[in-house]
Parts: structure tokens; sequence; C-alpha cells
């Protein structure tokens, strides 16, 4: 065996499982901000699909059919956030900023996030709450709107993150 086709083995035993938080993903969004988000959240989806992981959009997961408290919403995020491999989330729009708010007081929903910062958003509490998830070991990088956005950057940002969670999880087999 080839370490190519070993490498090509191991890769395809570890697919992962990933939340992508960011704006609604049905658009177009009035605000091009935010609509460019959007583009870019569903651009994640698809690069991550199409490299045979589950990357799943947490508000097509929720069920509001379930027994109550269970049928809460934000509580069905939680437990969705827990399971899954992965969180990304790309900060700047309001429900984006209230998930970042969970994940960055929450030491274990931190050590699974890869947080994207416009850096024209730094100085506040958006800033803050990604500054503290960093304390607890989220990974976050700051992109430029609108040109990270309109190339592949974060794409690649998020493939190289997902490239290194596999090796570990190979490693830890």
């Amino acid at each position: 065996m080839t370490i190519t086709t070993l490498v090509s083995k191991v890769l395809s035993a570890n697919r992962l499982r990933v939340l992508v938080f960011g704006p609604y993903p049905v658009g177009p969004l009035p605000d091009p901000f935010f609509e460019a988000l959007r583009r870019k959240r569903l651009e994640i989806q698809a690069a991550l699909q199409g490299q045979g992981h589950a990357a799943d959009f947490p508000e097509n997961l929720v069920d509001p059919s379930l027994p109550p408290p269970f049928d809460n919403a934000w509580l069905q995020e939680q437990l969705l956030m827990r399971d899954y491999d992965l969180i990304v989330l790309l900060v700047g729009s309001p429900g984006a900023n209230v998930e970042l708010g969970a994940i960055s007081t929450n030491p274990a929903l931190c050590q699974k996030s890869q947080l994207f910062l416009c850096v024209d958003h730094k100085g506040g509490a958006a800033e803050e709450a990604c500054r503290l998830a960093t304390t607890f070991d989220a990974r976050l990088q700051e992109f430029i709107y609108p040109d990270d956005l309109t190339k592949c950057h974060l794409v690649a940002a998020v493939d190289g993150i997902v490239r290194k969670l596999q090796a570990a999880k190979a490693l830890l087999w």
C-alpha cells in the first residue's frame, strides 16, 4: 500500500460531522454583508459535503414537534453543538452572535469551534466573545469584507481545520 492510498483511506474513514452557523441560508438577504455571509455559509457546506462530511445547518435539524422543553430551538441547538465534531461560526448576524455567546462560555464547545470575525467588527462585544472563546482553545480567524467572502479563503481555512481533525482522529484509533 502506498502512502497516498493510506492517506486516502484515513480521510475516508474519518469523516466529520460539522455544524455551520451564520445568517439564515435562504435568500437573498437585503443587507449585502449578510448576503455575502449567507453565500459563504452555503459554499462551506457544499465543500464539506463534497468531501463526504456531514455539514449541516442547525436550523434545518430543529424539530418543533418534540415534547417540551425539547421543542425549544435554542435547547436543540445546544444539544446539536455538543454532539457534532466541529462547529463553524460566521460571526456577524444576530442569530450567529447569540450562538457565539453560548460557545464562548462553554470550554467544551470552544475546543471544537472555528470562528470567523470580520475585521470591521473588531472592538465590540462580538470580538470580546471571540477572544474569550480563544482562551478555551477556539480557533479564530479574522476576515476582510468583501474580499475574503468573495474568494475561497474561508473555505480553505475550514478545509485545513477539517484535515487536522481527521489526522487527529486517525491517530487516536
